[in-house]
């Protein structure tokens, strides 16, 4: 193979992960947009779907730049939108 497409392959790799996981690039998403970026809903046996939200952006720092009440609302449209019994937010910190 090319080492400069090699080179170019694992540079654009590399610049995708940056983007995906680069904390402030994500916030700019705004709440609702980084709560469904990596979002998936889980039907169980019962009525009550479950949603789970995937971010790489810590916890913390989530409620605090775009403030608990306003991530609480956006969690609650997300819900109701999708007919949710439970939402979650797993992240990496």
């Amino acid at each position: 193979m090319n080492s400069t497409l090699s080179t170019n392959k694992n540079e654009i790799f590399n610049n995708l992960i940056n983007a995906k996981t680069d904390v402030r690039e994500n916030l700019k998403l705004g709440c609702k947009s980084l709560l469904v970026k990596d979002f998936k809903v889980y039907n169980f046996v019962t009525e009550a779907a479950v949603g789970v939200a995937s971010s790489c952006v810590p916890l913390k720092t989530l409620l605090e730049f775009f403030e608990q009440q306003n991530v609480i609302e956006n969690m609650q449209l997300i819900m109701k939108e999708l007919s949710l019994g439970l939402f979650m937010i797993i992240t990496v910190y």
